[in-house]
């Protein structure tokens, strides 16, 4: 009879545990239904609100002045890890606010026209400079000397509209501008000592024809690889500047303690 008892005793708790374990399970299916049901709600929202500000967003795009597109274009060519401003005017209309001979010159300036022929006569630049050898007809060296004299009057008129379009501010705000600044004002200088007869066999001031091999760099502009081989160049030899200044005072301070220790004997 006991034996009995303790059969039934396990079978009703058997089913009481049972019965436990199904209410916990309805209940966690309740708790699931209802975190879904928030997350649809949240997510229709977020949705709700997403629409909503692209609404405002188109609909005030329509009154964006064009010094704002500018604005967001140079932003935008900065955060896709381009730096050169005049890369993101190409093709802009001129800011409202520009002169009339800056609205005239600044579609010249941000034209692909103009970019394409500067980076042609670079090459060709390029090319003449390398006509040069010993024992060379005078007749050729007039020739490629007379070539880069057309050149540097080239580059010095598309560096003055470019600057003229820009303004100061905008043009020397870019790297590569101020890059082209300095060797079209020394390609000058040397195409004014080679006219002058006086100065004309200087050699000094002859030494300035190196510079004009600096102008190959001027296509960084337009060779996207060459850019950033050359922008990573400069950025790593400003993070070396440090461990230059670093190595300079330990030789120094190593230079005092041997002084102290081995000097005069």
């Amino acid at each position: 009879f006991s034996m009995e008892e303790e059969a039934e005793e396990e079978e009703e708790e058997e089913e009481q545990h049972a019965r436990e374990r199904q209410q916990q399970l309805q209940e966690q299916e309740k708790r699931e239904e209802e975190v879904l049901k928030t997350s649809a709600h949240r997510s229709a929202g977020q949705r709700s609100l997403g629409a909503a500000a692209m609404g405002i967003v188109r609909l005030g795009a329509g009154g964006i002045s064009t010094t704002s597109r500018l604005i967001a274009a140079l932003k935008a060519r900065r955060r896709a890890g381009g730096d050169d401003e005049d890369a993101a005017l190409a093709g802009s209309d001129p800011p409202p606010d520009l002169g009339r001979l800056r609205r005239l010159v600044w579609p010249v300036a941000v034209s692909k026209g103009l970019e394409l022929t500067t980076a042609a006569l670079i090459l060709i630049n390029t090319v003449v400079m390398c006509i040069n050898w010993y024992g060379m007809p005078y007749k050729v060296e007039q020739v490629t000397n007379y070539i880069n004299y057309v050149l540097t009057v080239y580059f010095a008129v598309d560096v003055t509209v470019r600057l003229t379009a820009f303004g100061f501010a905008r043009f020397f705000r870019v790297g590569m501008n101020v890059f082209d600044f300095i060797v079209v004002v020394l390609s000058l200088v040397e195409m004014i000592v080679d006219l002058l007869p006086s100065v004309a066999g200087v050699g000094p001031l002859s030494v300035l024809r190196a510079f004009r091999l600096l102008r190959i760099f001027r296509l960084a502009r337009h060779w996207r690889e060459l850019n950033a081989l050359l922008t990573g160049m400069f950025k790593s030899v400003q993070a070396s500047i440090m461990l230059v200044a670093l190595m300079l005072l330990f030789l120094f301070v190593a230079a005092l303690v041997g002084m102290q220790l081995f000097g005069y004997r």
